[in-house]
């Protein structure tokens, strides 16, 4: 957490593992987060042996969504274009906070991929 908090000009733990970087002072576009979030995984790689995986995204929901895409050693560049109308390439379970009992409701309002 301390490497990750010494690149980050916002930085919130939000959980044992898990982190949110603002880091938009440092980059000029997704492209460049991408590259910034690949240069701390390895960063992380080499000094604690871990293994972490890095979303980019404009909110945290997407980002935790492309931090879990492929891991581990991933960098996912979530697009803006792919957050118009919550078009995330996602199940409905794998959006952070959804169970059985939302994922339900989402399949009766016919949400696209569940």
């Amino acid at each position: 957490m301390n490497i990750l908090k010494s690149h980050a000009d916002k930085f919130e733990q939000g959980g044992i593992d898990e982190a949110y970087l603002d880091i938009s002072t440092q980059v000029k576009d997704f492209n460049e987060a991408g590259e910034f979030g690949k240069r701390l995984m390895e960063e992380v790689l080499e000094k604690e042996r871990l293994t972490c995986s890095v979303g980019v995204g404009p909110n945290k929901l997407v980002a935790k969504i492309g931090s879990d895409y492929k891991k581990p050693l991933w960098t996912d560049r979530s697009q803006k274009r792919r957050c118009q109308g919550f078009s995330i390439p996602a199940e409905c379970q794998e959006i952070p906070g959804v169970g059985p009992k939302t994922e339900r409701a989402l399949k009766e309002f016919k949400y696209r991929d569940c």
